[in-house]
This record gives C-alpha cells, structure tokens and sequence, in this order.
C-alpha cells in the first residue's frame, strides 16, 4: 500500500487522531507483513 493511501485510510478510519508518523507507519507495514506471514503483531 502507498504511503499516501494509507494516510488517506487512516483519516478515514481514525479522523479523531493526527496522521501517523514514520514510526508508526513503519511498524504498521511491519505487522501487516507478519500478519499475513502467520505471526502475530508485537505491540499492537
């Protein structure tokens, strides 16, 4: 997923919270890996 579209989801999902940072976009990418490699997300 692009860096823009998932800020535009995020708005959409979390319109109460600020965009996420670098950090937590990356983290978010990370998990999504793992989640769908069969592990489970650490610190979500």
């Amino acid at each position: 997923m692009r860096l823009k579209q998932y800020r535009i989801d995020h708005i959409n999902h979390h319109p109460d919270k600020p965009l996420p940072g670098v950090a937590q976009i990356v983290r978010h990418a990370v998990n999504t890996w793992l989640n769908q490699n069969g592990f489970a997300s650490v610190g979500e």
